[in-house]
Order: C-alpha cells, then sequence, then structure tokens
C-alpha cells in the first residue's frame, strides 16, 4: 500500500476499506488491510464493525482472520451482535468459529442469547439455532463452556 493512503478513510455513512471488504468476503483484502494496521474497532454510522458485517453475511474467512487481528465482537447500537447475526443467517460455521474464538464463554452465551430485531425472532437465539439449522454442536460448545464453571455439589 502506498505510505500517503489512509487505511481508516471514511465515506459518508462512515465505512471505510476494511468494513467494505469484510462486508463483502475478500478475506485477503481484509489480511493486507490489517497488516497495514486498519483499526478493527471502527464501526459505520449504524454501529457495524467489520467482524459483525462479516459475520451477518456467513464470510468465515474474513471473520478468522479478523478474530485473529484481535477484533472484539462489539455490540451494534441495538445491541445485536456477530454471534446473534450469524445465527439468525443460518451461518453455522461462523457461529462455531466466533464460539470457539470467545475466550469469555459466559460473554458468549448471553450474546448468543440476544433478542434479534424482528418480532417472529424475539425467541432467545439458542431456540433460533436449534430450530433452523438443528444447532447441537452450538448447545454442546455453549454447554462445556458454560458447565465447566460450575461448581458440583
Amino acid at each position: 500500500m502506498d505510505a500517503s493512503c489512509t487505511v481508516d478513510a471514511r465515506r459518508s455513512d462512515g465505512a471505510t476499506p476494511l468494513l467494505l471488504a469484510a462486508q463483502q468476503g475478500h478475506a485477503e483484502v481484509v489480511e493486507v488491510l490489517l497488516q497495514c494496521r486498519a483499526e478493527t474497532g471502527s464501526a459505520n454510522r449504524r454501529g457495524e464493525t467489520a467482524l459483525l458485517l462479516a459475520a451477518q453475511r456467513g464470510h468465515k474467512d474474513a471473520v478468522r482472520a479478523l478474530l485473529g487481528a484481535g477484533a472484539d465482537d462489539l455490540p451494534r447500537q441495538d445491541g445485536a451482535t456477530a454471534v446473534s447475526l450469524a445465527t439468525q443467517r443460518d451461518h453455522l460455521h461462523v457461529v462455531l468459529l466466533l464460539l470457539d474464538a470467545s475466550t469469555d464463554k459466559d460473554k458468549a452465551l448471553r450474546d448468543f442469547q440476544a433478542l434479534s430485531r424482528n418480532d417472529w425472532l424475539a425467541a432467545p437465539a439458542l431456540h433460533f439455532g436449534r430450530w433452523h439449522f438443528n444447532g447441537f454442536e452450538i448447545i454442546a460448545k455453549l454447554c462445556v463452556g458454560v458447565c465447566r464453571s460450575i461448581v458440583p455439589l
């Protein structure tokens, strides 16, 4: 990249090159921008980060690159997270990647159970995962992460 190029330049809607590359699933471009120290926590005017946009669209390689660069699953202005949006869109592979990468299993559980923005999806995302892609693997991963912290009687 040109040294005079501003890697975090913004459009009028707040989008940066990293946000656009992540949203479109251009993992190689995401990696180059991350090498140029693009800000992973930057959000557009709707509060959407690169991780959230990539997860929402099911772009596993872009999600993996962002997680590798230390991107956090920051909630959107309405409270939606990468985990909850990937769940709503049936991107099981991305949900599992996000849960595996989470060091805070309690936070992952809260994010996974976050309410959706649509009335018909107002049930927790855990139930949505169960009904829409037979999410037993997700439920098992959550139970393993949460149950480790439970002290037996």
